[in-house]
C-alpha cells in the first residue's frame, strides 16, 4: 500500500514458488538478550527488511519469530551453527556456516541452509616487480599449510525441517589455492548432507554436495637448487545421505545430487642433478545413498552423482633453469657446465607417475 492509500496486487501463475534474494533491504539485528526467556522476538519484523540473529559462541539457537511483513527474511551466520529450534511462519530462513545441524523444529515459508569452506588463508596483491619475477598472478590467494577443508549440514534424527515453500540444502567445499612452497600439494576435502530426520515441504526439496579441487605442484623455481621433483595428493569426496528412518515429503520435486570435480597438474623438470620425478596421486568419490523414504506428490525424484578428474603429470627434461647455457649456480663466474645443459639434459631419469582412484554412485537401498 502506497502513500495514496492504493493496494498493489500481483497475480502469477506456472510459478512455484518465490525467493526473496532483494537488495539494499532494511536490517534488523538480533542477539540472544532481545528475546524472552523462551526464545521470542515480540516485535514484529516489518516488509522488506532482514532480521540478522547474532548468535553468541556455542549457543544452540532457539528462536520464535512473532509477526512478520512481506518478504521478510531471518538470517542466521556462524562458522558453527546448532539449531535446537526456529519458529518464523512467513518467513525465509537462511542459515550459513561451515558446519550446521539442526537438531528440532524449523518451520518457515522457505529454508535455505548453505554449508561451506575454502582454503583461502591469505589474499593479498602482487607488486609488479614480484610478478616479473616468479611470474604469478597479479592476485595472490595462497592456503600456506592449510590442506583440509570440510562443511557438512546434519538434519539429526529428532529435527523437522516444515516449509509452505521449497527446502534446499547445499554443501560446499573449494581448494584452489596453492600451498607455499608448491613442490608439494596436498589437498583433502569432505563435503557432506546427512539427513537424519524429515523434510516436508509445499514446494521442492533439493540437497547438492558439492567439491572443486584446482591443484598444481612444479620444481621450477627449485630445480636448480638440488629439488628434482613435484608431488600432488588430492582426496575429495561429496557425500548426500538420507538415513533409514528419514523421510522427505514434498509436493514438488525432490532432487538429490553430489557432484565433485578435480583438476590437478604435476610437473618436474631436471634441474641440478639428472632426474626427475612427478608424482600425481588422486582419489575422488562422489555419492548419493538413499536408505529412507522419498514421496513426492505432483513431482520428480531425481538422484544423481558425478565425478569429474582432469589429471597432467609430466616429467621432463628441459626448463628455462637448464637451458643450453646453463651454469653452476654455486660458482656463477664458472663457464664449466653443471651437467644441467645440453649433455645431462639428454640423460637421466625422467619418471612420471598418476595413481587415479574415482568412484561414483547414486542408489536407492
Amino acid at each position: 500500500i502506497n502513500m495514496a492509500a492504493k493496494a498493489l496486487h500481483i497475480f502469477t501463475s506456472g510459478i512455484e514458488s518465490f525467493t526473496d534474494d532483494l537488495k539494499n533491504k532494511t536490517e534488523i539485528q538480533l542477539k540472544k538478550s532481545d528475546l524472552t526467556e523462551a526464545g521470542e522476538y515480540t516485535e514484529p519484523a516489518p516488509a522488506f527488511a532482514n532480521v540478522i540473529y547474532n548468535p553468541e559462541e556455542n549457543e544452540e539457537i532457539n528462536l520464535i519469530m512473532q509477526g512478520v511483513g512481506l518478504l521478510s527474511k531471518l538470517v542466521i551466520k556462524a562458522t558453527n551453527l546448532v539449531i535446537n529450534q526456529i519458529k518464523a511462519q512467513g518467513m525465509q530462513v537462511h542459515l550459513t556456516g561451515k558446519n550446521i545441524e539442526v537438531k528440532g523444529v524449523v518451520q518457515a515459508k522457505e529454508i535455505i541452509i548453505e554449508a561451506s569452506e575454502n582454503d583461502t588463508l591469505l589474499d593479498i596483491g602482487v607488486p609488479d616487480e614480484v610478478n616479473n619475477l616468479i611470474e604469478i598472478d597479479k592476485s595472490l590467494s595462497v592456503s600456506t599449510m592449510d590442506v583440509l577443508t570440510s562443511s557438512q549440514i546434519v538434519i539429526g534424527k529428532d529435527a523437522s525441517l516444515q516449509a509452505d515453500g521449497n527446502v534446499t540444502l547445499n554443501a560446499s567445499g573449494s581448494q584452489k589455492n596453492n600451498i607455499v612452497p608448491s613442490i608439494i600439494n596436498v589437498k583433502i576435502g569432505n563435503v557432506k548432507i546427512d539427513i537424519l530426520g524429515s523434510i516436508t515441504a509445499g514446494g521442492a526439496v533439493t540437497a547438492s554436495a558439492t567439491s572443486e579441487f584446482d591443484a598444481k605442484a612444479d620444481n621450477k623455481h627449485l630445480a636448480e637448487y638440488f629439488v628434482p621433483l613435484a608431488i600432488s595428493v588430492v582426496v575429495a569426496e561429496s557425500k548426500v545421505n538420507v538415513g533409514e528412518d528419514a523421510v522427505i515429503t514434498a509436493n514438488g520435486d525432490i532432487k538429490l545430487s553430489s557432484r565433485s570435480d578435480v583438476n590437478l597438474k604435476t610437473i618436474s623438470t631436471v634441474g641440478s642433478i639428472p632426474i626427475s620425478l612427478a608424482l600425481s596421486v588422486i582419489v575422488n568419490d562422489a555419492h548419493v545413498e538413499v536408505l529412507g523414504t522419498l514421496i513426492s506428490k505432483s513431482g520428480n525424484v531425481t538422484m544423481e552423482a558425478e565425478g569429474n578428474t582432469t589429471v597432467i603429470t609430466k616429467s621432463s627434461k628441459t626448463a628455462s633453469q637448464t637451458s643450453e647455457n646453463a651454469v653452476n649456480p654455486q660458482d656463477p663466474s664458472s663457464s664449466t657446465p653443471t651437467g644441467i645443459g645440453s649433455i645431462a639434459n639428454q640423460f637421466g631419469g625422467f619418471f612420471a607417475v598418476a595413481v587415479v582412484l574415482q568412484d561414483v554412485d547414486a542408489a536407492l537401498k
